[in-house]
């Protein structure tokens, strides 16, 4: 088993591959490629490593578009089942999907990809954190922005947590951003909670940003 806390953009983990028996991590830049430093590079790296077949690779969820964007980042066209697993109650985001990608590999038989994502308000301590989609469907996006109102401090930290399992390797890859929540949804791009998340260094949110910003900042 692994993990990987990969900063976005960071390119200091080259180490992470040695010490995994990984080759070498791909030069930024490279057609097709994600840069080093994502949990997608490892991702991809970690697949090549394990001579797999895109057609052997399931990416479990309902939503094609998020599996379109995996196909685009780590270079294979992945399959995507939408199955419903157990989610247990834990803040702990590596928790959680372990215990997912183990449930959808009893089920499939076959190496899957699960993700879960968490949102954290820091006003909020740690919440919503990973009951981000319950906040979602219960508030929606407008709702959650005016959580905050009444807070001075609208910062906010996404973390993406991403395992990986063949019924052998486990390899879990995390990333983080720090951002705000707007005061309003804005735009219409991406997933979720997209329209009120500004990434760090952004004056727009990830729901207004073009194709090429949002996967510099995925």
């Amino acid at each position: 088993g692994g993990s990987h806390d990969l900063p976005l953009g960071d390119v200091r983990f080259a180490m992470i591959y040695k010490s995994n028996n990984l080759s070498p991590p791909f030069r930024r830049g490279s057609k097709g490629v994600p840069r080093s430093g994502t949990p997608f590079c490892v991702l991809k790296q970690t697949c090549y490593n394990s001579h797999m077949k895109s057609s052997s690779l399931t990416f479990i969820t309902g939503n094609k578009d998020k599996a379109e964007q995996l196909s685009r980042h780590i270079g294979y066209k992945v399959l995507n089942k939408k199955i419903d697993l157990t989610e247990i109650q834990s803040l702990d985001g590596k928790e959680i999907v372990t215990h997912k990608v183990k449930e959808a590999y009893k089920i499939l038989k076959s190496p899957v990809i699960v993700e879960d994502s968490i949102l954290q308000f820091n006003a909020l301590g740690r919440l919503p954190g990973p009951y981000i989609k319950w906040f979602e469907s219960e508030l929606k996006n407008e709702g959650m922005c005016k959580l905050l109102n009444g807070y001075k401090d609208r910062s906010a930290i996404a973390v993406v947590n991403f395992a990986y399992y063949d019924g052998k390797m486990l390899k879990i890859f995390s990333a983080t951003t720090k951002g705000e929540i707007a005061k309003s949804p804005k735009g219409k791009n991406g997933f979720g909670w997209d329209p009120i998340y500004i990434n760090e260094g952004y004056a727009i949110t990830r729901g207004q940003m073009a194709l090429s910003d949002y996967d510099k900042t995925s």
